[in-house]
């Protein structure tokens, strides 16, 4: 009976750790702007927020963007003309961000803003990129963004564009140099 007990309780955590993993990995390579100071990523910014990640879901999103004005006429430069039979979907991590503060832009406060993070598990597939997912939930962050008219906005770097506030203190996220103290400043 005790063996018998044992042997089911192995194989429902043999079948539950297999759940744990994903079936499939993909690499993503991206490379992001580099900033010397956080002036520089301050202009460089669409919209700078202090937010609260309310929620976080991963989906697929196509990032080509529409040809527009002259390039969408140009046989040498749009192919298809305004007609893309192309798609460039990628994976993303999408956080709903309640805005608590606006340091630079046109958001509004306590309105919810959609950033999104390169990668994350969909499916049995894990997208993975070199620093992964880093906002986390219920967590607090100053973010530098850039901003488009039909998809979530994006940090402008995942390393130098996010700081964190940890017990009432704004922290910077692994390998970023950039003074936390100029973020500070900012809120």
């Amino acid at each position: 009976m005790r063996s018998g007990f044992i042997a089911v309780l192995a194989t429902a955590l043999f079948t539950l750790s297999g759940c744990a993993t994903p079936a499939a990995e993909v690499f993503y390579n991206a490379s992001y702007p580099a900033f010397e100071s956080v002036s520089e990523l301050k202009e460089a910014a669409d919209l700078v927020i202090e937010g609260e990640i309310i929620s976080s879901a991963v989906r697929e999103l196509d990032i080509a963007s529409e040809p527009t004005g002259a390039a969408a006429d140009d046989p040498e430069l749009s192919p298809n003309g305004s007609e893309r039979d192309t798609r460039s979907v990628m994976v993303f991590t999408v956080h709903e961000v309640q805005v608590q503060r606006v340091l630079k832009g046109s958001s509004i406060e306590s309105e919810r803003v959609q950033v999104k993070e390169l990668g994350g598990t969909l499916g049995k597939t894990a997208y993975l990129t070199e620093g992964g997912v880093l906002l986390r939930e219920g967590e607090s962050y100053v973010m530098f963004l850039e901003t488009y008219e039909s998809t979530p906005a994006s940090l402008l770097n995942p390393v130098q564009a996010a700081y964190q506030n940890v017990h009432g203190k704004w922290t910077s996220m692994a390998g970023n140099s950039l003074a936390v103290e100029d973020v500070a400043e900012l809120s």
